[in-house]
């Protein structure tokens, strides 16, 4: 049997339909670890959510509040000691040893928003949106994120680097509010600014992917 020979065009059409093939695979991996990611953030919400005590239903007081009433309206009834004016003891005004110091608003909010401060990272995504002002989908902010990764020599692996991605969408959509979630024509989720939507709640067709 001869063996069949191809020429240099041939042979480059094979090697270009290869190297199409194997992008292909590559993003069906990429949205793969993205959809994974964030099935393991839901599911860690879920499961403080399950924990969670669950809220009592109104309905008849406790055997120990019951038992207490009695006992309570006995102790009024008992006469005070009376002192040396005949006014009771420990009559006069109550003191406060070592009173708890109040919180002052702004340290509070501090404390409440130091956990949610924006990173480079954040800023980056943020960044992306605006330049582009429209909605994006995770594998144009994988192209950032894997841009900055070069760009910085972080040599990061394509794991670590899709757990910062989906950690600064996570932040970015549910702790501080400033993305939104919206659906497209192709699998998973768009995000676009807060900012855009109008006063109905509702992205206007300029923003849409």
């Amino acid at each position: 049997m001869s063996t069949l020979k191809l020429s240099s065009l041939e042979i480059k059409e094979l090697i270009d339909r290869y190297k199409s093939e194997l992008r292909k695979l590559q993003f069906q991996v990429s949205k793969t670890r993205t959809t994974i990611q964030e099935l393991e953030i839901y599911i860690k919400e879920a499961k403080a959510a399950e924990a969670a005590p669950p809220k009592r239903k109104p309905g008849r007081p406790r055997k120990a509040a019951a038992v207490a009433a009695p006992a309570a309206k006995a102790a009024v009834k008992e006469k005070p000691t009376k002192g040396k004016r005949g006014r009771p003891k420990g009559s006069g005004k109550p003191k406060l040893v070592n009173p708890p110091k109040a919180v002052k608003g702004p340290t509070a909010k501090k404390e409440l928003k130091r956990n949610h401060k924006l990173n480079e990272w954040d800023n980056l995504l943020l960044e992306g949106l605006r330049n582009k002002g429209k909605s994006m989908i995770n594998v144009e902010f994988w192209d950032l994120v894997q841009t900055k990764n070069q760009n910085d020599g972080l040599k990061w692996s394509d794991t670590k680097v899709r757990a910062k991605l989906n950690q600064s969408l996570h932040k970015l959509a549910n702790k501080r509010g400033v993305i939104v979630k919206v659906p497209y024509s192709g699998k998973g989720f768009a995000y676009a600014l807060q900012d855009w939507f109008n006063s109905k709640g509702n992205l206007p067709k300029k923003y849409n992917y």
